[in-house]
């Protein structure tokens, strides 16, 4: 038994409407298939974070066998070491965009499984622009917070540290790989199959936040964490919204870009410049991602159901005072008032 989330009555789990109001009521999911879900999710991420740990390996190794061996000339030398993080970053963006491409050749599109994937469906237009400005507003909102709140010193310099190569390398390549690269794969990898595969055992929020949990846990230290995690949140409940992976990648792109936006900006001064500027920020980001929501939820977006090949039911069967056609063999065992009458049998 399990209880309706509008009215509060008791449905059983084998129902999909409520008897008492008529709510529509997800499919019950077993035990098993949550755990399915939780062991899906967790293949998807450590192989992500395996491709990135291996990536990152070799590009270091590589680039200490060049500065050893001294093949090359200083100039390229400080050239490589320069966009080091950034030549990783790319390698690993390009091949886990093709394990991803063999994924749904092999498994979705081959064997026609209901795998977990990255639907790129169109959306509405609008949400576009919207989108691309909640990422921008969410950006400065956080960076405000980190430098107002009372954080230890110890924690934002390892933040810092993390952060440090932006802006010292190639500004074409840096812009490849953080703002067009990697929004569109740890989305992919995030929200299409570590949240896809969750919500097959689990309702939108828990979902969500389980995948924003490792979207932070991803990111390095604990400052990193806790705003990545929230931001994870944001763009799951935007893919749950609009069902296609361009709206949360627009909102990852727009966040990313967001950093280099901020070059721009004028150098803040005072704590009132602070003030003003931490409470537009938050303003804008709050206009901005209600205004997303309430063009996703237009009813062009389709929901990602919780569980795929979940059985259907016929509601006559639960709810006898559902209108239903008689069959000829119910007509032909009732009389022409409807009433019920024995039919004469054969001796």
């Amino acid at each position: 038994m399990r209880s309706c989330r509008r009215c509060g009555a008791p449905v059983a789990d084998r129902l999909l409407k409520c008897p008492a109001c008529g709510a529509e009521l997800n499919p019950a999911v077993s035990v098993g298939s949550k755990m399915s879900a939780i062991l899906a999710c967790a293949f998807f991420y450590s192989v992500f974070i395996l491709l990135q740990s291996v990536c990152q390996l070799s590009a270091a190794a590589l680039l200490r066998f060049l500065l050893d061996s001294r093949a090359l000339s200083p100039e390229i030398l400080y050239l490589l070491a320069s966009n080091a993080s950034c030549a990783a970053g790319i390698f690993c963006c390009i091949i886990i965009i093709a394990l991803y491409a063999v994924y749904l050749f092999c498994f979705v599109k081959k064997k026609r499984t209901a795998a977990p994937r990255a639907d790129f469906k169109k959306f509405k237009g609008s949400a576009a622009p919207v989108a691309l400005i909640s990422g921008i507003a969410l950006n400065y909102a956080v960076t405000l917070l980190i430098s107002v709140l009372p954080i230890p010193e110890s924690v934002t310099d390892r933040y810092n540290e993390l952060y440090s190569y932006l802006g010292n390398g190639s500004i074409a390549l840096e812009l490849l790989s953080v703002v067009v690269l990697a929004p569109v794969v740890e989305e992919v990898v995030f929200r299409g199959l570590c949240f896809g595969s969750l919500r097959k055992g689990f309702s939108p929020v828990p979902a969500a936040v389980l995948s924003a949990v490792l979207f932070g846990a991803a990111h390095g230290n604990t400052l990193s964490f806790v705003f990545t995690a929230v931001i994870g949140f944001i763009l799951a409940l935007s893919l749950e919204r609009s069902g296609s992976i361009l709206v949360p990648i627009l909102i990852h792109i727009g966040f990313n870009g967001g950093s280099y936006l901020l070059v721009l900006s004028p150098v803040v001064q005072t704590w009132q410049y602070v003030a003003v500027l931490l409470a537009a920020s938050l303003l804008l980001t709050a206009v901005s991602l209600a205004l997303l929501f309430g063009v996703l939820n237009d009813g062009r977006g389709k929901k990602i159901p919780a569980a795929d090949g979940a059985p259907q039911y016929d509601a006559s069967e639960y709810f006898p005072d559902a209108p239903y056609e008689k069959t000829e063999t119910e007509e032909s065992e009732n009389g022409e008032d409807g009433s019920f009458y024995d039919a004469p049998r054969d001796e």
